[in-house]
């Protein structure tokens, strides 16, 4: 009895596999507004000001693993923005 338990448990395991569906994944919503705030506006000096190389945050730690090089952002890696960014949904300028 145990041995004809044993041989079914993975057939049954690999139907219940097969009946499974791969569904796309369906966002509720199509824009993404993000307002400034310390969790996700770090600044970036090295754009926006005419003396943005002599900002600190040009010069290493900042950045050291968001992408190995300073980018001129008060942060040293990545933020909730950039993740979400990341599954690209469209983002409107404010």
């Amino acid at each position: 009895m145990a041995s004809v338990i044993f041989n079914l448990v993975p057939i049954v395991l690999s139907l219940l596999l097969l009946s499974c569906e791969a569904q796309e994944t369906i966002y509720p919503f199509e824009y993404i507004f993000q307002l400034g705030d310390s969790l996700s506006d770090t600044g970036n000096l090295i754009r926006q000001c005419t003396h943005g190389e002599t900002v600190a945050a040009a010069h290493l730690p900042y950045g050291e693993s968001f992408h190995g090089r300073p980018t001129g952002r008060w942060s040293n890696g990545l933020l909730i923005i950039d993740f979400i960014e990341s599954r690209r949904i469209e983002l409107i300028s404010s």
